[in-house]
């Protein structure tokens, strides 16, 4: 689930990269952090429960 949730931050990361000054490059930037964090927080998780 964890690299679901990095190749979705990793398609923001390009989009934000191509629409750099904008406000949909902004979003895209935010939206990006956003999956990261919660990539780590289910790899981080998932590497307790073993």
């Amino acid at each position: 689930m964890s690299n679901l949730l990095y190749m979705i931050e990793d398609h923001f990361a390009a989009v934000a990269e191509e629409r750099q000054g904008s406000i949909s490059g902004s979003l895209s930037r935010g939206l990006g952090a956003l999956f990261a964090v919660a990539g780590d927080i289910l790899h981080v998780g998932a590497s307790r429960r073993f």
